[in-house]
């Protein structure tokens, strides 16, 4: 008797590796050719796929299991197994030759349909100027929430409604197939075969659940677009603009609560507050949008996590993706409602303890508003006042105020039950499609039915076509979207459950214990209408989804504003640089490159969090060091702000900066090329001290510097390796150098160019001599910059890279707005980097036509002085950097140019101080620096004097 149950136990681990095996092998070419890594493979994909399914549809191991079923000897844990075994097996099941077959030839038709929907050339039309715009799907439906030009919204619609046209060819044919499959299965049609395997119950127990909630808030929906159209008017409701009056007012505001560097921090501290942890698995996260990249995020298992009899505890391994692009206004708040939504996943599957991979594997038969319901009800809290006050902070720590929460209650609260018919529209979308006979479905009824469904059940007309939404496209997420909306359900029926038995949520470590024990422990062994009910002690139902909705937003206020003042009062259970254990492994990665290994490093996961982005955290990690060396001298200075015109200048105190040296050391003979004078200074940029060269590899032609006299930490210099003049233009090279610094994090560039712009005073005697042109960079959040509000408007109101100038900047000017996206490659920045070459040239040589100066024959003069040879006049110069001839030094027009990854302005000089206060670019972006009480002062006592001293160094507009 031993024997044989020693037998059926030898089976099931047998079983269990195979399983594993050929899981893991899918999952790493689905990851792979999803995340479009290198030597990743469509076909590769498809062969593994096909080998799971094989595997899963043996028809021969279902009847081992099932006559190992009967056997009255089994152990608990043996007949589980071989219960879950048999459930899988029955999802996979086919035996007919033609249904191998037909299902082969469907995982092959979705690989090609996936590869040349990630090859689309996917993009929106410039309104004025006809130019094609590249852009993701993330990129488009972000400009149409923060766009304030409505042409460019209407563009970016017309980008997302083509792709339905683009998919449907294909995607008919993968339907037809699909309804095929399923019916010599002996259902009805495909949507029902996947309900079935998943759920336990087929679409005929679905969709009344379905309808029902779409009947009860079809009032609340009616109401909500009549109150949208009185408010905001009619064409408020058209599909490229409705998003954008519910939360492009909004999102600029509150982006700089939620950096996009402190996403993984914040969501690890928070799941941390809730006593989540992750029981050994290790997470590969790769968070930034990218050409080619899948356009959705999700969280998929290469190794499901379980508990084997003879290996002990297997601990999972997840892969998650989201699509943020960081300078982007709300890639933050991307970034953490992903971290939020897909860790939320990925703890509770990393939380499965039963005897088998089956059991925490995310396909059938695991149900899926099951696995949506943790997810969802953990990216919930974000929108919680509790977490808000809590979490919600500045890269300085500033939390959100209180204004702005009540803004978006008041803003947004009655119209959330768009979100409600959003996530109807799919499930009845499919449904109606694979209900469709097969004659009848074509491109056109396909494209249309599509269009009627959103008009039927949105009111109008969806803003994300449904033929956009990436779900229905793969066998993975086909017909699952329902789950959605059942998992949302339970979400608010949970949310309402621990409020009334807990009275808090948020930093509540009781929630991730019920989390664990209740929903997450038991895997697909239970069914999710059993688990809700045994968590709320009621069955599922759409009342506390209604209910919320129907809530008086007078009342809301008064409730989140009491949790928003607690919050704030206690603070978060771990600060932000407080050691956080989640029980796992961090891998940070953006395609093929390794960012971070929490593993590799010996703070684990809270360092980890801190390197998010590379560069950025080299500079900062570098700057203390230095700084601790000696090698860098950092002034501290005092800030006031003076408000004049419609700017809050920063005035910043200094005091130190009159002993800042002016002079360089001597450097030896043996060191300095023979065509330098021997009088001249020590070249910092040439050899540059190894302490503060931060990086000479990653830019081809520039050297990156941390600025040795510094009054804001981790100002840095990209500055050429070779000898260029501090007068010539900046060119595509330059330009390059500074997107591959403000990919890696927020900064404000700018570029002093010319005697009277400020640039001597950086080093004084220094740049006469050595002539490195360089640009300076301070790491400063866009909507801190004093001049963002006006700026802000320009970039809502202006197409890129058009002439513009920006109404209440006080002094003479030209601007240009660039597109609201990341050149994350090197082809993306050449391109971005020659067209921002171009218009910078022609933002120069318009503002100078309102100057006397003579521009173009400047600046070809400096030009030709500005190769790589030593100027031939370094000779003729006295130490003060005067010409001896004591004549006019050489033909150079000054100015200043500012620039974010989102706006430039030039500046032309004619003077390089005004009554005692000197002015570099930075003066122009609403910053300015002062050395004595007696000058901080008169800026701040005299009204209009800071816009006077502007305009005095600069021009008149």
């Amino acid at each position: 008797m031993s024997t044989t149950v020693d037998s059926v136990t030898q089976f099931i681990e047998s079983f269990n590796a195979s399983y594993e095996q050929k899981h893991k092998a899918f999952e790493d070419n689905f990851w792979a050719t999803k995340m479009n890594l290198k030597g990743s493979s469509s076909d590769e994909l498809t062969r593994t796929k096909n080998e799971l399914d094989t595997f899963l549809g043996d028809a021969s191991m279902l009847a081992r299991v099932q006559e190992l079923l009967k056997r009255s000897d089994l152990s608990n844990d043996n007949r589980k197994t071989l219960l879950i075994f048999e459930r899988t097996f029955k999802c996979y099941i086919i035996t007919d030759p033609v249904g191998i077959a037909m299902r082969e030839e469907l995982n092959r038709l979705e690989a090609k349909l996936a590869e040349n929907r990630r090859a689309m050339k996917l993009g929106y039309t410039d309104p004025v100027s006809g130019n094609f715009v590249e852009a993701s799907t993330v990129q488009i439906r972000s400009i149409m929430r923060t766009s304030s030009n409505e042409a460019v919204r209407k563009s970016c619609y017309e980008a997302m409604r083509s792709i339905g046209p683009f998919i449907a060819p294909e995607f008919v044919e993968i339907c037809k197939l699909r309804n095929k499959l399923a019916r010599s299965l002996g259902y009805e049609c495909y949507y029902d075969m996947k309900v079935t395997a998943a759920e336990g119950f087929g679409k005929h127990t679905l969709f009344p659940i379905l309808e029902k909630l779409a009947e009860r808030s079809k009032g609340i929906r009616n109401k909500a677009l009549a109150t949208l159209a009185k408010e905001k008017g009619e064409t408020a409701l058209e599909p490229w603009n409705i998003g954008y009056y519910l939360s492009g007012d909004l999102s600029a505001l509150q982006d700089p609560y939620f950096p996009f560097e402190t996403a993984v921090n914040a969501w690890a501290r928070s799941f941390a507050a809730l006593g989540i942890k992750y029981s050994g698995a290790t997470m590969q996260l790769d968070l930034c949008d990218r050409t080619g990249k899948y356009s959705n995020g999700f969280c998929h298992w290469p190794q499901p996590a379980w508990v084997s009899p003879t290996r002990g505890w297997i601990p999972s391994q997840a892969n998650f993706t989201s699509l943020a692009t960081p300078g982007q206004i709300g890639s933050g708040h991307t970034a953490l409602v992903t971290l939020m939504h897909e860790g939320g996943h990925a703890a509770h599957f990393a939380n499965v303890a039963q005897p088998s991979p089956l059991f925490s594997q995310e396909r059938a038969p695991t149900s899926i508003p099951y696995a949506e319901n943790q997810s969802m009800f953990l990216d919930s809290l974000v929108g919680d006042a509790a977490w808000l006050g809590r979490y919600a902070t500045t890269k300085a720590g500033k939390v959100m105020p209180w204004d702005l929460i009540e803004r978006e209650i008041r803003s947004l609260h009655n119209y959330k039950v768009f979100s409600l018919t959003s996530m109807l529209a799919v499930p009845i979308f499919e449904r109606k499609l694979y209900d469709t006979p097969e004659e009848q479905l074509t491109v056109e009824y396909m494209l249309a039915l599509a269009d009627q469904v959103e008009l039927d059940v949105q009111g109008v007309m969806s803003s994300r076509p449904l033929l956009s939404v990436p779900h229905p496209l793969t066998d993975e997420s086909a017909a699952y979207y329902h789950g959605y909306v059942l998992a949302e359900m339970s979400v608010h029926q949970t949310r309402h459950h621990f409020l009334t038995k807990y009275g808090q949520i948020v930093d509540n470590p009781q929630i991730g214990a019920d989390l664990k024990n209740i929903y997450w422990h038991p895997g697909n062994s239970r069914m999710f209408l059993d688990l809700v009910e045994q968590m709320t002690g009621k069955g599922l139902s759409g009342d506390a989804w209604i209910e919320s909705l129907e809530e008086d937003v007078d009342e809301l206020v008064v409730a989140e504003k009491k949790a928003y003042e607690e919050a704030i009062s206690v603070g978060p259970k771990f600060g932000p640089k407080d050691a956080v254990d989640l029980d796992m492994r961090v891998v940070l990665v953006h395609g093929d490159e390794v960012i971070a290994d929490s593993k590799a490093l010996k703070g684990g996961l809270s360092e980890a969090c801190v390197i998010l982005l590379i560069l950025t955290n080299r500079l900062v990690e570098q700057f203390d060091r230095a700084l601790s060396r000696g090698h860098l001298v950092f002034t501290p200075s005092t800030c006031v702000i003076v408000r004049n015109g419609d700017i809050d200048f920063q005035i910043r105190y200094a005091p130190s900066l009159a002993k800042k040296p002016t002079g360089g050391l001597s450097i030896k003979a043996s060191t300095t090329p023979k065509s330098i004078p021997k009088k001249i200074p020590f070249n910092p940029f040439l050899i540059p001290d190894k302490e503060l060269l931060v990086d000479s590899d990653l830019l081809p032609n520039h050297n990156i510097l941390l600025n040795k006299f510094s009054i804001v930490k981790g100002h840095v210099i990209i500055a050429t390796k070779t000898w260029e003049s501090q007068s010539s233009l900046l060119n595509e090279f330059d330009f390059a150098a500074a997107w591959k610094l403000m990919n890696s994090g927020d900064y404000l560039g700018f570029y002093n160019c010319g005697p009277l712009s400020g640039a001597r005073k950086a080093f004084p005697k220094i740049l006469q001599f050595v002539p490195h042109k360089h640009m300076q960079f301070i790491p400063v959040h866009p909507g801190e910059i004093p001049i963002s509000a006006l700026t802000a408007f320009a970039v809502e109101e202006s197409d890129p890279f058009i002439e513009i100038q920006i109404p209440k900047l006080p002094y003479l000017h030209r601007a240009c707005v660039f597109p609201n996206a990341t050149a994350n490659s090197d082809s993306a920045t050449q391109d971005l980097s020659q067209r921002v070459a171009k218009i910078y040239r022609q933002l120069l040589k318009s503002a100078f036509s309102a100057t006397p100066f003579d521009f173009e024959n400047s600046i070809n003069n400096n030009n030709n002085a500005g190769s790589s040879e030593i100027p031939v006049d370094l000779e003729n110069r006295n130490n003060d950097g005067n010409d001896n001839a004591g004549g006019e030094s050489r033909h150079e027009v000054s100015y200043n140019v500012i620039f974010t990854s989102r706006w430039m302005v030039v500046v032309p000089r004619r003077a390089e101080s005004y009554d005692g206060v000197s002015v570099n670019s930075v003066g122009f972006a609403g910053m300015l620096l002062v050395k004595n009480e007696e000058l901080l002062e008169k800026l701040r006592s005299t009204d209009g004097v800071v816009d006077s001293l502007l305009r005095e160094v600069a021009f008149e507009r």
